[in-house]
Formats: C-alpha cells, structure tokens, sequence
C-alpha cells in the first residue's frame, strides 16, 4: 500500500518551481531512467497528500491522540551507552563519510537482527545531487531484483512490533534530513543531537554566531514511549536556521511489520538564527 511521504521535497525558498523546472527538464531531455523514475515518484506523492486544511486536521488529531496516549505508555529514556544511540551515531557516521552501502548494516546490525528486515534482494539505495540544480538534496530509495525503483521504504522494509523496531523505523525516516543538501536546499538540514555531548560539540563547531544555549538547560537524551503496536519517540534536533528542536514522531507497526510513522509536533526549545542567507 503506497503511504504518501512525511518528507517535504524541498530545495530552499522557490523549492517546488525550482523542482519543477527541473523535472520538466529531465522529461523532455530523457535523463537515466532511475532519476526520472525517482522523480515522477516524489511528485506523484506531493499530488496524492491531503490537501493544506486536511493536513491541518489530521496533524491536531494526531497531537489530541498522543496527549491522551502518552501518559499510559510505559516511558523509555535512551541514556549515551543505549545501543539504540550507538545506532543513530552510527547511521550519522555513515552518512558524514559518505559510506553510504553501510546504512543497511547499520539498521540490521547482524544476520540474527530479527526487528527489521527487507525484502528479498532489495537494496537500500542512495542518490545524491537528485535534481542536478545548484539548490539540491539527496534522496534513499529501493532497488528491487528487477531493477525497478520505489522511494516508498516502508512498502519494503519491515519491522518488528519491539522498542528497537519502532527506533529503527524512525531512523530511516528521519535519515533524509542529513543527508547531503546543496545550497539553499541547506536551510533544511538538521543534526540530530541524541546526548549532552553532541549538542556541546555542535555549538562548539558553529562557525557564525555562537547561540546563548547552556547546554544542562535542556535534557536531550530521546524517550520512547510503548503500548503494544504504538510508539512514540522524542527526539531533538539542531538546524542553524531555526535551532534546537524537539520532535515527536507516532510509528504504529501491524502484525505484518508494516510501519507507518507521523510527526506529531516540532517545539523549539531555543531558537537561534545563524544570521547566513544563501
């Protein structure tokens, strides 16, 4: 079942006229059929999403269900020595060095990993400079044994209905937001901050102005919260145009491991502007 997309494809302040011209573009200049096919996908996905006012709608139940669920749900704080954090360290690492073959390893961790698996010779793919415009962004997607492509993951890769499984469901989901991004497509990144320790080491490789952030102000270690089939995970994030931020994502697995993840809010714990305009 085709699930419309959380990602918002975006490549800075005219992002959809500037993918659109350059879709337009590779249509009419028959680029590699991954690309275009890769392409015509992510569009199909923005036409299929509910329009603005549903989203709205669906996005305040979401938030009124996670009020009244959460405090029911047993409470997982993840400290610095949790397998689940070497997990995201791991999977940022990966992607800093471009090592991208090394996601997949970095999810299943071993062949006994039984809390996600794929299907049969699928592969989890990366393809940078998407667009091949100056303002860009980097996608993952699947490549199926007859070398057919889906950017839907999760109609692919399956997960078992555990605290562990939800955590890696959310990391591929949220994988997108680091991976790399060109120019203005750059107001879009975000560093996931998972310990005390990494959000002192990204205030302290700022290269602009230094925010006025003590960093035992803000707890940022992620909670999971469990009950059954439902998750929800706490995780904060850091982007120089908006600054740190708490996510809260839903991840609802079935009996057939099938994910499906939303945001429930985004909160700005402290806001921070780099003061750079692209």
């Amino acid at each position: 079942m085709k699930r419309y997309l959380l990602l918002i494809i975006s490549c800075g302040v005219a992002s959809m006229m500037a993918a659109q011209s350059a879709y337009q573009t590779y249509l009419e200049h028959g680029y590699d059929s991954v690309r275009t096919s890769i392409l015509t996908q992510m569009y199909e996905n923005e036409r299929n999403k509910p329009n603005e006012a549903k989203q709205k709608k669906i996005a305040k139940n979401i938030q009124k269900t996670y009020l009244a669920e959460r405090n029911d749900m047993q409470e997982i704080v993840l400290e610095s020595d949790n397998e689940l954090i070497t997990i995201a360290h791991n999977l940022q690492t990966v992607v800093k060095n471009k090592d991208y073959s090394s996601i997949w390893g970095c999810l299943q961790a071993n062949d006994t990993v039984t809390d996600i698996r794929k299907r049969e010779n699928a592969e989890l793919l990366v393809m940078e400079h998407l667009y091949k415009v100056s303002d860009d962004i980097s996608v993952e997607y699947i490549k199926l044994s007859d070398d057919s492509v889906s950017i839907y993951l999760f109609d692919h890769i399956f997960f078992e209905k555990s605290i562990s499984g939800a955590w890696k469901a959310c990391m591929l989901q949220i994988l997108y937001n680091y991976l790399p991004k060109y120019w203005h497509a750059n107001y879009n990144l975000k560093t996931y901050i998972y310990t005390a320790d990494d959000l002192t080491d990204y205030i302290a490789n700022i290269r602009y102005g230094k925010p006025e952030l003590q960093v035992e102000q803000y707890d940022v270690r992620p909670r999971v919260y469990a009950n059954n089939n439902r998750y929800y995970i706490e995780l904060c994030y850091f982007n120089d145009w908006t600054g740190l931020v708490r996510s809260i994502y839903r991840v609802d697995i079935n009996n057939e491991g099938e994910a499906n993840i939303d945001l429930v809010s985004d909160v700005v714990l402290h806001e921070y502007r780099c003061g750079v305009i692209f």
